[in-house]
């Protein structure tokens, strides 16, 4: 790891800014942003539907680990309005 930082400490700082610069269009490019913006939207629209209110108080109840464990497993998941 030293190596690493004593090599980029050499590089000129305007090239270090523009390979950044180059690194960034290329994720914007892939749609990073865009990515994100819509994980934030549908994380808040998961979490207030009848599923993410009963995982909430389901987790609530019986802890993380247990509700991850019946949602992932094969079983039905309990009706929501229960």
């Amino acid at each position: 790891m030293n190596r690493l930082v004593d090599r980029t400490k050499e590089v000129p700082k305007n090239q270090l800014m523009m390979l950044k610069m180059l690194v960034n269009q290329a994720y914007d490019h892939m749609g990073l942003a865009n990515t994100q913006m819509i994980a934030t939207l549908f994380d808040g629209i998961t979490r207030h539907s009848p599923e993410g209110i009963w995982f909430k108080q389901r987790a609530e109840e019986v802890g993380f680990k247990q509700v991850v464990a019946e949602r992932d497993s094969s079983d039905p998941i309990p009706d929501s309005k229960n």
